[in-house]
């Protein structure tokens, strides 16, 4: 038998530890995560795993109402953070999120444990909780985490690291220093404001939708003072021309979002970005760097080959985890959350115009 306990404020210490010890700690289930997330609308329950008396995990649970349904959704990002090819614990786990879902209403919860997708036994104790696999096709993007990265190694000296690279990745790094792009790190709120407004050009360029820059300065607030998080630009001439944010915890390291302008790209300020924050991994001695997603699908005709040669050049490998799951609740809620919600939202923007 497991007991979960919920914690608040006091304890996030604790639970940060007991999530870090992990065998596979995300930073998406820290304490700080839960925070930036309840900025942008979702409510974080966090519990102790404890078994006779010792604490052995934890989890973040975090809630998404959905007011138009009387209802709401869970949501369990990278976690939970426990010993998940253990079957009677994930039943036990299961079934604590079941007794949750009754009082919260919820339509159903899905979860994306960064685990290898070679890990069979895992997948055979969510089954046997009744968590479902949702993984669709293996474009990689489908979940609302990509399914397919790349880590890179760190261990070793700078040199060593630099050996993984291909010959033009270290010219590229090399001839950044050499054209005068100068590496800052961040070290206030007010500096997510350079790096928002490249962030604003990529999305326009690049053609997708970005966060409210409200959601940059919470996520800078609660994880840069804590050594969490680091914003890193790059100046040209004086101005800011690219920007990256990387995350830490435990002894692991993430590269999360980057933002370039649309001039001097040819002083290659991008390989210097990913160079300095390679060496932020080295100093936190986390021996993996992830470059987060990429396609699974790494044929040179894929339309997303770019990331994956730019990500490679650097020596990064491929990594693909097993994906999303899910258990849904109220299966007459989840159609309409799912089918009715979209046609419901589209309808709304018509009648606008």
């Amino acid at each position: 038998m497991y007991e979960f306990v919920e914690i608040n404020e006091s304890q996030r210490e604790e639970y940060d530890a007991a999530v870090a010890a992990q065998l596979e700690a995300h930073v998406f289930q820290s304490y700080a995560w839960g925070e930036v997330k309840a900025w942008s609308g979702w409510i974080p329950y966090r519990y102790l795993i404890k078994a006779d008396g010792k604490t052995v995990g934890g989890f973040q649970l975090l809630e998404r109402p959905i007011k138009a349904l009387g209802r709401c959704i869970f949501y369990i990002p990278c976690g939970p953070a426990a010993d998940l090819a253990n079957a009677a614990l994930v039943k036990e786990i299961a079934e604590k999120i079941r007794e949750l879902a009754r009082v919260r209403r919820a339509i159903f919860v899905k979860l994306d444990p960064s685990w290898d997708d070679s890990r069979d036994d895992l997948k055979s104790a969510l089954a046997g909780a009744g968590f479902k696999s949702t993984a669709e096709g293996d474009g990689g993007f489908e979940g609302i985490q990509p399914r397919c990265v790349m880590h890179l190694d760190v261990t070793g000296s700078d040199d060593d690291v630099l050996g993984r690279m291909t010959e033009k990745w270290r010219y590229n790094i090399r001839l950044a220093g050499r054209k005068g792009v100068e590496i800052r790190v961040g070290k206030t709120v007010a500096d997510i404001d350079d790096f928002y407004r490249l962030l604003e050009v990529t999305g326009k360029r690049d053609d997708f939708l970005i966060r409210n820059i409200g959601y940059f300065r919470k996520m800078y607030e609660a994880m840069a003072a804590r050594d969490m998080l680091r914003l890193f630009i790059a100046d040209y001439e004086g101005k800011p021309i690219s920007g990256t944010i990387a995350l830490a915890f435990s002894n692991k390291c993430w590269y999360v979002y980057g933002a370039s302008g649309n001039e001097h790209r040819n002083v290659m300020p991008n390989h210097a970005l990913q160079w300095a924050m390679i060496k932020w991994a080295k100093e936190r001695d986390c021996p993996i760097y992830d470059f987060r997603g990429v396609p699974c699908d790494l044929s040179p005709d894929h339309p997303l080959h770019g990331l994956v040669r730019f990500k490679t050049g650097f020596g990064a490998y491929p990594v693909k985890y097993i994906g999303e799951y899910q258990t849904v609740y109220q299966p007459l809620f989840a159609w309409l959350h799912d089918y009715g919600m979209p046609v419901y939202t589209r309808l709304r923007k018509m009648l606008r115009r």
